[in-house]
């Protein structure tokens, strides 16, 4: 009975044993397959990478690598956008570029020009310093042209206003200077031809005076008034002076206030107030008699050497 059993016991099982071999075989047949796959089919991402998705769409390292090269070139590429459009660049790309620049560097509007572009006189400047509004306004078109920003045209204006002020500064001190030389030469003829420069320059106040010239206070400066002409000067002192102590100068600020002499009669008036004695003699001199007669003979004196 048992090797009836045994028997069929293998009869049964040989089938089992063939299907297992054959199912073995198949398993090492799909094994060897899966080895021999190509490499793209496989996950070539290192582990800690697996999870990136980013890497997902690339089937090799080698895409990745020219994926990365690429990007690089892109990076280094980027465009500048303060940069201005190429030469040959659309007239409207170049337009709207200015216009953006202009925007960004605050250039005022047409109708705000004046305001932001403002020119501001220092408070030091000399008295009755002013810049020609003309000239104000032609900077001011340059500079919103050019599309200054209102910081830089101030800077520009305030330079070029220094630049003003030192030169006058410069011309004023070059015309003090001549002025100091010619005076200082007038002063010394006047001193070698035994005249009193203090009279002379108040005698040549007088005419001018006389003349409208200048103000009639008495604190006006002779050489300032009349252009520091020192030739003007001496000829107002030693030629219209005269004219105008004689009263034949219409208009003299002494016409109406003293006589008119010809040259006989100031010399006999000033020989009689020098024989007076309170000029001539020494016990009875009167020092305010001795000026008055002192300044006739100033005021008369080239009269009475035209007459002598």
């Amino acid at each position: 009975m048992s090797e009836e059993q045994t028997l069929l016991t293998a009869a049964a099982t040989a089938p089992e044993t063939a299907a297992a071999a054959d199912a073995g075989a198949d398993a090492a047949q799909a094994t060897q397959d899966t080895s021999a796959a190509p490499q793209e089919a496989q996950d070539w991402r290192p582990e800690s990478l697996r999870g990136e998705k980013a890497l997902e769409k690339y089937k090799s390292p080698e895409d990745a690598y020219k994926a990365l090269v690429e990007a690089q070139k892109l990076i280094g590429k980027k465009a500048d956008p303060f940069a201005p459009p190429a030469d040959d660049a659309p007239q409207e790309e170049k337009d709207a570029f200015s216009a953006k620049l202009r925007e960004l560097r605050g250039v005022p509007a047409e109708d705000k020009v004046a305001e932001a572009y403002a020119v501001e006189v220092p408070e030091d400047a000399p008295e009755g310093y002013a810049l020609s509004p003309e000239l104000v306004g032609a900077f001011q078109g340059i500079a919103h042209k050019a599309g200054l920003a209102p910081a830089e045209f101030k800077e520009l204006a305030a330079g070029y206003v220094q630049m003003e002020l030192q030169a006058i500064a410069a011309a004023r001190q070059d015309a003090k200077v001549r002025q100091e030389k010619a005076e200082t030469a007038l002063v010394k003829e006047w001193q070698d031809a035994d005249l009193v420069p203090k009279e002379q320059f108040g005698n040549a106040l007088k005419a001018a005076q006389a003349l409208g010239l200048v103000g009639k206070d008495g604190k006006d400066s002779i050489l300032g008034h009349l252009g520091n002409n020192t030739a003007l000067i001496k000829a107002l002192a030693s030629e219209v002076y005269p004219l105008v102590a004689e009263g034949k100068l219409k208009g003299g600020a002494t016409a109406s206030q003293e006589p008119a002499y010809t040259p006989q009669e100031a010399m006999g008036k000033l020989r009689a107030m020098q024989a007076d004695p309170r000029y001539r003699d020494a016990m009875q001199r009167d020092p305010d008699y001795v000026r008055e007669v002192d300044a006739f003979a100033e005021r008369y004196g080239k009269l009475i050497r035209r007459g002598a």
